[in-house]
This record gives structure tokens, C-alpha cells and sequence, in this order.
């Protein structure tokens, strides 16, 4: 699989191929906006609108409803309108809202009837890394998703983190092709000391978590995770600008 797919990224590039593009459903550009509104202020007479029946019954409507206002606490409160808003499939989108204090992950699954409405919803807050994490994360990605990985020198681990599995998976990284920068965006956290952040390579990408002590600096948990990218001729568009064709 890994042989064919090299091979045909390889032409595709060569020849410029266009682009398949996912074309999200007219119902999820028009339900987008109304969900970014129950998430700034709930309200449960719009919940059960947009809701299908299984949303209720995934997680009761008085959890959600407190659990979406602790994702906005946790980044300060919204302090701003939707951005890359991305469509995953007609009917998936994902998008983030920028905090005071992070960002709000909003990620919506609608169902296949019309009209549509929402049978998963699942709101995260992220928030903002502290500069030693980032720099932290920085230093560790760029050692060990290298020729040949390392842990960096100038960086202290607790026993607790096992350097060996770190470094079986950071050349399996660089053997798929999961090489790349760091995104010091984090993609989640729990809190400003620890989060997971996105390395994007060529062929595929990989998500390093780490958390370290907010006194000492020390690294007191790592890993590494390495996952296959999406089909590379795959683009997204923003719903706002392409409807149901």
C-alpha cells in the first residue's frame, strides 16, 4: 500500500492533478452559525431544534450544556467569530473560535435526512500553551523526528517518561514520511503545562504530547503517535462559500 500510494502522490504531483473537493451539504453551512450560537449562549428550546434524538441520549442535555460552558470558561470566553472551517465529509465540519485565553475546538456530524440536524456534537477548549511547553515540544519534535531520533540534551525527563518506546515510534515517524515542523498551536490541552501538538509531514502527520512541571521545566509525560494522512489529492472548502451541488 505504502509502495502504491508514494508512486501515485509522485504522478499526481508531476501532472498538477486538480483536486477532488469535499462539498459540504447546504444544510451544514446553514446549521453551522446556529450552533456557534447555542455554544455563546445555550438555550435549550434551540438544542432540541437542531438536536436529532440520539444527541440526548449520547450524553444528557444538563451535562452537555455544563460541559460546553466549562470548554469557554477553560479559554476565557469566545472573543471572536469561526475560523478554518473545515469540512471533513459533506456532512462532518470542524472549526475554531478564538478565546481570551486559548481556542474552542467545534467539531458537528449531521445526519443524512432533510432536513438535517445534529447527531454529534463535541466542543473542546484549548488552552493557550505556556512558552516553556511550546519551546519544550519545539526541541523534543525536532530531536527525535530526525534521521536519526534522539532525546535533546538540554531537556529534563522525570523516570517516569521511557525513552524507548518514544524513540520505536519516532522511526517509524521518520520511516512513513511524518517529518515536519511543529504546529505550536496545540490541538488539545488540559491545561497550559499540558498538550498535544500537530507535526504534518509529506505522507503523513504525528501528534506529540507532552507535559512538563510548571516550576521546574521537567518533562513528566511524553508521546509520540503516528497516524496516515488524509488521501493527499483531498481538498476542503469553507461551507460559507460552496453549497449542495
Amino acid at each position: 500500500y505504502r509502495i502504491t500510494r508514494v508512486a501515485l502522490t509522485a504522478l499526481l504531483r508531476q501532472l498538477d492533478a486538480p483536486a477532488r473537493i469535499t462539498r459540504p451539504t447546504s444544510g451544514a453551512a446553514t446549521l453551522r452559525p446556529r450552533i456557534d450560537a447555542l455554544v455563546e449562549s445555550w438555550d435549550d428550546e434551540v438544542a432540541s431544534e437542531l438536536f436529532s434524538p440520539n444527541v440526548d441520549g449520547d450524553l444528557p442535555r444538563d451535562r452537555r450544556r455544563s460541559d460546553v460552558a466549562a470548554a469557554v470558561a477553560l479559554v476565557g470566553g469566545l472573543a471572536g467569530p469561526a475560523y478554518d472551517v473545515v469540512a471533513h465529509a459533506p456532512s462532518r465540519l470542524v472549526w475554531w473560535r478564538p478565546g481570551a485565553t486559548g481556542r474552542l475546538r467545534v467539531e458537528a456530524w449531521l445526519t443524512p435526512e432533510l432536513p438535517q440536524r445534529v447527531q454529534l456534537l463535541d466542543v473542546r477548549g484549548v488552552p493557550d500553551p505556556d512558552a516553556a511547553l511550546v519551546s519544550a515540544a519545539d526541541r523534543i519534535a525536532g530531536s527525535l523526528l530526525a534521521p536519526e531520533p534522539v532525546w535533546p540534551y538540554d531537556i529534563a525527563r522525570a523516570p517516569s517518561v521511557a525513552l524507548e518506546p518514544l524513540l520505536v515510534e519516532a522511526q517509524r515517524a521518520v520511516a512513513v514520511g511524518a517529518v515536519g515542523s511543529l504546529d505550536q498551536r496545540p490541538t488539545a490541552a488540559s491545561s497550559a503545562y499540558d498538550a498535544t501538538f500537530e507535526v504534518r509531514g509529506a505522507e503523513a502527520r504525528s501528534a506529540l504530547s507532552v507535559a512538563i512541571d510548571a516550576s521546574s521545566g521537567e518533562v513528566t509525560s511524553c508521546r509520540l503517535v503516528v497516524s496516515g494522512d488524509e488521501w493527499p489529492t483531498s481538498t476542503r472548502t469553507d461551507p460559507v462559500d460552496v453549497v449542495e451541488g
